[in-house]
């Protein structure tokens, strides 16, 4: 019986991840949903005010591991940090968690579908590896704010390009910071509401207008910034 190469060998405990994922995904996905943590604040709340420290350390366990599996959850994460912990705290707890699990889906990537990702679809990835290639954590930092991608996609793809590790986590903290702070920001207005009418509330309206307008608003601040660069050279 032949023996299987290295390489296969990492391409099965690949996809051997990904199945995990899905599994993970298809058994968490109903409590990935808003509803459900609205309905569940109060008990969270409770939790939190009995065990700060405990469920502070559960919710960066839980995130970043979810984050590491690349499910697309960072937003209900921030969301529930700001409902649960407030601004201030939220923002440093999913920011942290968030860290650790895009440096997990980075590393697994990149060890593990690099030299299978680039040698089977490296032409469908060309824009993007010459961005990372000509700008480097640069690029990654434009990407991550203006969220043209989802933060999930983005964690895999830098893993299988040439991306410095350091770089990745420099520009991955400074974009997360900033994205996650709006989503906190978010949560814990919509933590505010108790009727339908509150949805009218200037921090609720607020909070939900912060969503939809960063992107374009930091789209904007990227394009003048890249002007002046290019004027300046």
């Amino acid at each position: 019986m032949a023996r299987l190469t290295f390489a296969t060998r990492k391409l099965i405990a690949g996809l051997l991840v990904l199945l995990l994922a899905l599994l993970a995904f298809s058994a968490l996905f109903p409590y990935l949903q808003l509803e459900f943590m609205q309905a569940q604040r109060q008990d969270f709340l409770d939790f939190y005010a009995e065990e700060p420290g405990t469920v502070m350390l559960l919710y960066v366990a839980v995130t970043a591991t979810c984050i590491g599996l690349s499910l697309p959850a960072t937003g209900i994460f921030a969301l529930l940090a700001g409902a649960v912990f407030g601004f201030g705290v939220g923002v440093v707890l999913c920011a942290i968690a968030s860290m650790i699990g895009s440096v997990i889906a980075f590393l697994w990537a990149r060890y593990l579908f690099r030299d299978w990702v680039q040698a089977r679809f490296g032409r469908r990835l060309a824009t993007f590896n010459r961005g990372i290639e000509r700008e480097g954590g640069y690029y990654l930092f434009t990407i991550r704010l203006l969220m043209v991608l989802p933060f999930f996609l983005v964690n895999v793809l830098c893993g299988v390009t040439s991306l410095r590790l350091g770089v990745y986590i420099i520009a991955t903290l400074a974009s997360h910071t900033i994205v996650i702070a709006v989503w906190v920001y978010a949560g814990a207005a919509l933590a505010t509401l108790e009727s339908p009418a509150d949805v009218l509330s200037l921090e609720v309206f607020g909070g939900l207008a912060l969503i939809g307008l960063t992107p374009l608003l930091l789209h904007r601040l990227v394009l003048r910034v890249r002007n002046r660069r290019s004027r300046s050279h």
